[in-house]
Order: structure tokens, then sequence, then C-alpha cells
């Protein structure tokens, strides 16, 4: 791929209010060689605050829930090596994860108030343009800007366009089905068949419109999002977090890591803590082990883990 390529490609992706929020809030860390490769619905958003020291989760590196594969190639646009880090992930056993997507784009979570939103004649729309702040941890901006920050302003607009893409894609999402099981069925039934044809191609999370909460985990730590080798040497599963901070706190001699965790104990858990063995009958076990094949078989996961 030629540098002029690659430019054109990451454009968009540069433009990114939250490409933007990160790169403006940074802060030197010990652990800014510790990549992450943030799956959705893996305690991705806490860990980051953790790891980075960030109450935010603003990191120099946080490229939010990109793919390795791309994330790679994203770095060596920026002069950067792959080998110059340490990636890692986190892996959650994908008939809770789903479960946890779900519940979460439907109900949100703690810290993450949804926003009301309306769908006309197959259009959604907030129903209001004015940004309502999402969080309690961003003041409202009122004309008047702290002087250690001059960018606040533009902060503020940059979080507001990240969020409103962010609650879109949770609708559309949950209107994939009325209900959970619906919304397993109908996604299964996207599985290709054995017909040859350009839409049977397709994997069936590319079949809808893209929402990251349904990606196979698999797609983030391969060396090509569809196939290939997995380039994430570094895999922990949510079972495994203290396990993690022993490791990350070795690899960037931040003694003062897992302290952190007493002061902020989660991020973004769903209002709904209905457990996933509570939700599922067997036919919506099988269908889920359909979708996930290649995360199950990969990661070692069945569902009473």
């Amino acid at each position: 791929m030629s540098d002029k390529v690659n430019l054109k490609h990451w454009s968009s992706y540069y433009a990114e209010p939250n490409f933007k929020v990160n790169e403006s809030l940074w802060k030197y860390s010990p652990a800014d060689h510790l990549l992450h490769i943030h799956i959705p619905k893996c305690a991705g958003t806490w860990l980051k605050q953790i790891v980075f020291n960030s109450p935010a989760g603003a990191h120099r590196f946080n490229h939010g829930h990109l793919p390795a594969a791309l994330q790679k190639v994203m770095l060596e646009d920026r002069g950067f090596e792959w080998d110059q880090f340490k990636p890692w992930a986190i892996v959650r056993n994908p008939w809770d994860r789903l479960w946890s997507a779900y519940k979460y784009t439907k109900w949100g979570g703690w810290e993450v108030n949804l926003r009301p939103v309306i769908q006309t004649k197959g259009k959604i729309e907030l129903k209001s343009t004015q940004h309502k702040v999402n969080s309690q941890n961003f003041i409202p901006y009122k004309e008047e800007l702290p002087i250690h920050h001059f960018h606040l302003k533009q902060l503020y607009v940059w979080e507001g366009q990240s969020s409103e893409k962010v609650e879109l894609g949770w609708l559309k999402n949950t209107n994939i089905g009325k209900n959970f099981k619906e919304y397993v069925t109908n996604l299964w039934k996207k599985i290709p068949s054995k017909k040859i044809t350009l839409e049977d191609k397709a994997p069936w999370y590319r079949q809808i419109e893209k929402n990251i909460y349904l990606d196979p985990q698999m797609t983030f730590l391969r060396e090509k999002i569809s196939h290939g080798e997995v380039i994430v040497p570094h895999i922990f599963r949510q079972t495994e977090i203290g396990k993690f901070f022993n490791w990350a706190e070795e690899q960037s001699k931040d003694k003062f890591m897992e302290r952190r965790t007493e002061a902020k104990k989660s991020y973004n858990k769903s209002k709904n803590q209905i457990h996933y063995y509570n939700v599922y009958d067997d036919d919506m076990i099988n269908m889920v082990g359909d979708l996930y094949k290649e995360d199950i078989d990969y990661l070692n996961y069945s569902f009473e883990e």
C-alpha cells in the first residue's frame, strides 16, 4: 500500500472526534507502549482509565474499537513500528458478550444516559438538535474557559459529535429485534448459506449496517480482519483481570496501577444486571454458537464458562 493511499485511507479516521479528543488530552504514561486492542464490551473503557491513569480514558494511542490489523497500518503510517508496542486485548465469553452488548445499547449504563431518539418513516433522528451531556464526568461549557485547557470549548463539540454517533448506533442495534430472542434469531438468519451468491459471500455481521458490538472478537485480533494469523500476543479473559494487571504493572513498572482499581471499580456497566445464563434457551445457545464459531474455537469458550 503506497503512502498516498495510506493517507487518503486514514484521513477520515484522523478526523474522528474521538481521535482528536485523545490526541488533545494525552499526557505521558509509563504504559504508553501497552497497545490496547479494544474489543467492545470487554471492560476496555474502564481498563483504559486505570492503565493509562486517565479519568476519561483518553490516551495518545487510544484508537477506540479499531482492529489490530488497522491499528498496525495506521501506526506505521504515523512513523511507528508494531514491534515498539506490546499489543494486548481482553476477550469475553461470546454468549455473555452478546447479551451485554444488547442490554447496554437497549438500557444504557450507570454512567451513560441514553438521549431520547425517534424513528419516523424509516429515518432515525434526534429529538433535539441541542447536545445533552451524557456523562457527569463532563461539565457543561458556560462561555468561560479555564486557563489549564484553552481547547475545552472544542473538546465539548467533539464529545457531542461522538456521542450522537454512538447513540444512533445503539438505536439501530436494538431495532434488529423486538426482544433478545428475536434479536439473536434475526442475526442467525443472516449466516451465509451454501448457495454461491454475492450476498452469501459476505459474513453475517457485514450484511447489516456496521455495528462494532456485533463484530466477532477474532476480527480484532488477526493480521487481516477476515483471515490470517492472530497478531495480538497478550490475550486475557475478562475473568483474568488480576492476571492482566500483574502483567501490565510488570511491563510498565507502574506499581500504582492495581491500586487505582480501588478508586474506580467499574465503568459502562449496564443498568440491567440479569445474568446471561438466564436469558438463553437451547435454540439461542446453538445460534450464538454458529454466529461466533471462530471465537469459540480459537478462544476455547463454552456457554457455561
